[in-house]
């Protein structure tokens, strides 16, 4: 099962203990002793999920499963989680070796209960003396969600953390204006519309850059101003031009949204963005090289998505060979149908 469905799966039908935090900065962690992986500990410009549990908490198996798919999606991307237990040296040292196979992430014993009683005074009152509990810390090195990592939607912000485009405190600082957006559009009150659009970009650009792509879909789709709309797209190129994800996601947008008719895509400038983008992505980083490939197969130029999905698979970590791999057999497969298509 995929992480993605992994996580759906867990989250309906469990409680709904958690809470967006966003103004508290993750306290360390002090530990016995690491019994699983290697130690490790909190940096800034990485994400993590700080697991903290006894061995005998309900559901571990799944919640162990759960981060470990976790750590396995999102590790090439800064991403880490970490597991304290607050139990006895024996105590843990024993449910590690009979679980080891399902743990892929590094576990430590709490030094007496000290991590826990830290991490208990960020959750404040309402998750007090429950577990387990599981905090997420932002790039920016604050705790943005807590609570209980099973309950519903626990997760529903968690590929935001990972990109560094979710602050908690923001995220209820704009929400009222975040909310009048959808209605706003729904009204056709564009002006409304791209007044709140800015107001919260003016918050903060980095973490709202999303919204750069909904003033573009309004200006190119809802309104059909294709010039306008392609002139904000060369503004957003100028603006995030080290903003690799935004810029890869807006490619994506122009070249294969099916809400944008065909008359109005741009191939030639989904292209530049995919390759302002390629040149952002780190060498082992597969998105150097599917996107510009997404972007030429969107195009027709099947073998160039070919080559460069190939290059993606040769570099993607063990656990992405088979996403990869999927995608290469599937532009292989169009390859195979345009050739028996021009006998």
């Amino acid at each position: 099962m995929t992480a993605a469905l992994m996580i759906t799966a867990l989250a309906h039908g469990a409680g709904e203990k958690w809470d967006v935090g966003g103004e508290k900065a993750a306290p360390g962690i002090d530990v016995e002793q690491w019994i699983h992986g290697n130690e490790t500990s909190i940096e800034k410009d990485h994400s993590y999920v700080v697991l903290i549990f006894k061995t005998r908490d309900p559901d571990l198996l799944r919640i162990i499963r759960l981060m470990t798919e976790l750590q396995e999606k999102y590790a090439d991307r800064g991403f880490h989680v970490i597991g304290v237990m607050d139990e006895e040296l024996d105590v843990g040292e024993r449910y590690v070796r009979t679980n080891a196979e399902f743990i892929g992430f590094p576990i430590a014993i709490d030094r007496r209960s000290s991590t826990k009683r830290a991490w208990s005074r960020v959750a404040g009152s309402r998750f007090k003396d429950e577990s387990p509990m599981a905090y997420v810390v932002g790039r920016r090195g604050k705790v943005q969600v807590i609570g209980q990592p099973l309950a519903e939607d626990f997760t529903r912000h968690f590929p935001s953390i990972v990109a560094g485009r979710f602050e908690g405190t923001m995220y209820r600082q704009t929400k009222k204006i975040r909310e009048s957006l959808d209605e706003a559009r729904k009204m056709r009150n564009y002006r409304m519309c791209f007044k709140g659009i800015q107001d919260v970009l003016d918050v903060d650009p980095h973490v709202f850059a999303y919204l750069t792509h909904e003033k573009f879909e309004i200006l190119l789709v809802d309104m059909n101003e294709r010039d306008a709309a392609y002139e904000y797209a060369a503004e957003i190129l100028k603006q995030y031009q080290s903003d690799g994800p935004l810029l890869a996601d807006l490619a994506i947008l122009i070249a294969t949204d099916p809400k944008i008719p065909t008359d109005r895509r741009d191939m030639d400038v989904a292209m530049e963005l995919a390759e302002a983008a390629a040149k952002v992505f780190g060498s082992f980083d597969p998105r150097r090289y599917t996107v510009p490939a997404q972007i030429h197969f969107a195009r027709g130029e099947i073998d160039d998505a070919i080559r460069l999905q190939r290059r993606a698979y040769l570099k993607a970590r063990p656990h992405r060979k088979a996403e990869m791999k999927r995608v290469l057999d599937d532009y292989r497969a169009a390859k195979t149908r345009e050739a028996k298509v021009a006998e």
